[in-house]
């Protein structure tokens, strides 16, 4: 079974395909600050960022990328010679589904001492709330989460620590009001992001 990670990219490199044939997967950069992806492709030879940005916004309308069934993006957009490409929260809603479909759910950890497996036991103990998509403050750390299968060795590693980082945080300067409208609906987002963060540890 692919993962996410190669299915987002292997849409990606036919939507841009339609414009540079010669476009590959491994353009398209799944850590990156300002959006969940980039491709330097302002960099190449030819037009600049913001040409690849029209370009590709235009593609994207006519034969919209999808993953599980769903439209992937939500908006192109260019920074610093790269094109920035923004997933859409129904993008999110599936891969949720599907994580939770195709991948094992691990147990409580007997040991929370770790930053990862503290993170898996909250984000397994939020998992009991309702809720099938993906609540903002919840995206950079789930993102992360997602990005770990496509990675190997130290990066992988870090990426993992990083993503159980950023979900441990995820609810920093929300008030309580705030947080328990949150957790309501957090329940399929933080179910995932268990599942992703303790599959293959290394």
């Amino acid at each position: 079974m692919d993962s996410v990670h190669s299915a987002i990219r292997g849409e990606l490199c036919s939507l841009v395909c339609k414009i540079w044939p010669d476009a590959t997967p491994d353009i398209f950069d799944m850590d990156c600050p300002g959006a969940e992806i980039s491709a330097p492709l302002g960099f190449r030879p030819g037009p600049c960022d913001i040409w690849w940005q029209e370009e590709l916004g235009r593609m994207a309308e006519a034969y919209p990328p999808v993953i599980f069934g769903a439209r992937l993006l939500k908006g192109i957009s260019a920074a610093n010679g790269h094109v920035l490409f923004h997933i859409s929260d129904e993008a999110y809603s599936a891969i949720i589904s599907h994580i939770i479909k195709n991948y094992p759910k691990p147990q409580m950890p007997d040991d929370t001492g770790h930053i990862i497996n503290y993170a898996a036991a909250r984000m397994l103990m939020l998992s009991r709330k309702g809720g099938q998509g993906c609540p903002a403050p919840f995206k950079k750390g789930l993102w992360l989460c997602l990005c770990i299968e496509g990675f190997q060795g130290k990066k992988r590693e870090s990426l993992r620590k990083r993503a159980a980082e950023a979900l441990l945080c995820a609810m920093d300067g929300l008030n309580a009001e705030e947080r328990d409208a949150v957790r309501e609906f957090s329940g399929g987002c933080a179910d995932c992001a268990a599942r992703l963060l303790t599959i293959n540890p290394l």
